[in-house]
């Protein structure tokens, strides 16, 4: 879903929008208290009035096509006719304030068969008529309460409890299953450590929509929602907590607010119906963030990003291909675990460390030549890949780990590039594989089994060229 940006804050005397940097006076000659048009402001998206207001002119807002969350206060008597007319994006109109809140006005201030919900957020009573909203109106007392126009009544269709700024439970009504549209007076969900945003039964989740304004969303806040298809996340959201849509298997795409800088361990893991991800250039680290999603195909990471983080991408399995940011310096342990898809032929220049398991079992690399900066190779980092025909390790290496090319079937041969000391683990070079070099144990004697190549080694030409071992 694509977002346009434009937050609206009103005041006794000004109004802000604050996707243009502008400021515009109200006219001085408005009524004390009263809302004037706006109408036709593409760029506004949220609109919050204060309570210095008490009415909303009629088309106050009209023809807003990117109005998606109103946030009105208690103290507001009077909304004008079609005041939310010809708004197709409106998802929202919440009510705040304390006490008896009753609301009149014209008639029929949104559009017939809107979509969207009004949000109950009064620590009271709220009363809205028929003559605003049609079907019987609304009056509820429950603080929390989301209400739907199913075609003749206001409908309760679920509650949220907030503790502070910050959304802890949604609770469903009776049979509700659809969108969940949270309030725009949050700044947190689900904050708590403890918190369980929703109960056991989470199928009836099928969409959810976050305001302008929040700034965070919690560890495991939608956990398990295996029928979430839609996310909407509001550019104000600088972080996404560990475990935060873990097993959404519905989820398909999501557009990361370009305002991301953070994203927790484990945040889409098993999101298995997810094919494409942007990244936001302001994210520093992956760490885990992608494991399991069998079916992503398409990755956009940020250019600045130095490290391809621990399993970021382990099981990966459709993943073909990928780009590397041009400064990738590490990619680190099972980043690339099981991602038999993958087809790689070269990694960056600038990587110079390369983890425990990172290829392991990527059946489809065949990487000839490796960075001319690389210094280490973890244990197992290509075990397993299959496709490997030949590698070449830059003078630049001086350690590769245990058992790093076991498995290899296809491969051939290995060229040292001039290497003066080399440290190797065990069972390294799998048998049959034919080594540019030769090797030779602390007694001078050549070692004729590769699998016996291991300690560390230093290169010289007497008695005979090629690496010696010794101790220490």
């Amino acid at each position: 879903m694509g977002r346009a940006s434009g937050l609206v804050m009103l005041s006794a005397a000004i109004l802000i929008v604050l996707s243009s940097l502008c400021i515009i006076s109200a006219d001085d000659s408005s009524d004390a208290g009263e809302y004037k048009p706006v109408s036709g402001k593409a760029n506004i998206t949220s609109v919050t009035v204060d309570d210095n207001y008490v009415s909303v002119k009629e088309r106050a807002f009209a023809g807003c096509g990117n109005l998606m969350f109103v946030t009105l206060p208690g103290s507001i008597r009077e909304i004008g006719s079609g005041a939310f007319a010809d708004c197709p994006g409106l998802k929202s109109v919440t009510f705040c304030g304390t006490g008896n809140v009753s609301v009149g006005g014209g008639s029929s201030v949104m559009d017939k068969g809107t979509d969207a919900v009004i949000i109950n957020m009064v620590k009271g009573s709220l009363t809205v008529p028929a003559e605003l909203i049609g079907g019987k109106g609304i009056s509820s007392n429950e603080t929390g309460t989301v209400f739907r126009y199913n075609g003749s009544l206001w409908e309760q269709i679920y509650r949220f409890s907030v503790d502070g700024d910050s959304l802890e439970k949604i609770t469903p009504r009776s049979d509700f299953s659809g969108q969940v549209i949270l309030p725009p007076t949050v700044r947190a969900v689900s904050e708590s450590a403890i918190s369980r945003l929703f109960d056991f039964d989470k199928t009836w989740v099928k969409g959810v929509v976050i305001p302008d304004g929040v700034r965070s969303i919690g560890s495991s806040a939608f956990e398990g929602c295996e029928y979430l298809e839609t996310v909407y996340i509001p550019d104000t959201v600088d972080s996404i907590g560990r475990n935060a849509f873990l097993s959404c298997r519905s989820l398909k795409t999501i557009d990361l607010p370009s305002g991301l800088k953070e994203i927790g361990w484990n945040a889409f893991k098993n999101c298995t119906g997810l094919e494409k991800i942007t990244v936001p250039q302001r994210v520093s680290s992956i760490e885990g963030v992608f494991e399991g999603c069998s079916e992503l195909r398409e990755v956009k990471l940020p250019a600045g990003l130095t490290e391809i983080g621990e399993r970021s991408f382990y099981g990966c399995s459709g993943l073909e291909s990928f780009v590397f940011p041009p400064k990738t310096v590490s990619v680190a342990s099972s980043a690339f675990f099981g991602c038999r898809s993958l087809s790689l032929t070269g990694l960056p220049d600038s990587v110079v460390y390369i983890g425990d398991r990172a290829f392991e079992s990527c059946a489809s690399i065949n990487i000839r030549e490796l960075p001319g900066n690389l210094a280490s190779v973890g244990d197992r980092a290509f075990a397993g890949c299959a496709s490997l025909e030949s590698v070449y390790l830059p003078g630049s290496v001086v350690y590769i780990g245990r058992e790093a090319f076991t498995n290899c079937f296809s491969l051939k041969s290995i060229e040292f590039g001039g290497q003066k000391n080399i440290c190797i683990g065990g069972y390294t070079f799998p048998m049959g594989v034919s080594l540019s070099e030769s090797f030779f144990s602390e007694n001078g004697s050549r070692i004729m089994n590769n699998y016996s190549i291991q300690g560390n080694f230093r290169f010289s030409t007497d008695p005979k060229p090629g690496y010696y071992q010794f101790s220490g």
